[in-house]
């Protein structure tokens, strides 16, 4: 019995600063700020970023063991070009970012 008393002991601060803290952002105009890019931006950077996962993926199943060079030269300069891709993706996100905290 006294486990459970302390476990309320524990969990009502908890619940107490949640629930300020919900409050809080309830009463922020989120009009203000421009989140969408910025959704969008952290959207496509996570979908560009399983590139590598999967170049990985198509270089040990279908590259190494048929030796196509030519296959490992295109898929190589394509996760390349995804990677720079990504990486201007992540400033204009940081730029947006930084946009928002001064606005």
């Amino acid at each position: 019995m006294s486990w459970q008393i302390l476990a309320r002991q524990l969990i009502e601060p908890i619940r107490e600063l949640a629930h300020h803290f919900l409050s809080k952002l309830r009463q922020v105009d989120w009009s203000d700020y421009q989140l969408a890019p910025i959704l969008v931006a952290s959207l496509l950077i996570n979908i560009l970023e399983l590139a590598v996962p999967l170049y990985v993926n198509i270089v040990y199943t279908s590259v190494l063991p048929s030796g196509a060079l030519s296959s490992l030269v295109v898929l190589t300069l394509g996760v390349v070009g995804i990677l720079v891709l990504v990486g201007l993706l992540k400033v204009a996100r940081l730029s947006l970012q930084v946009l928002m905290v001064h606005a």
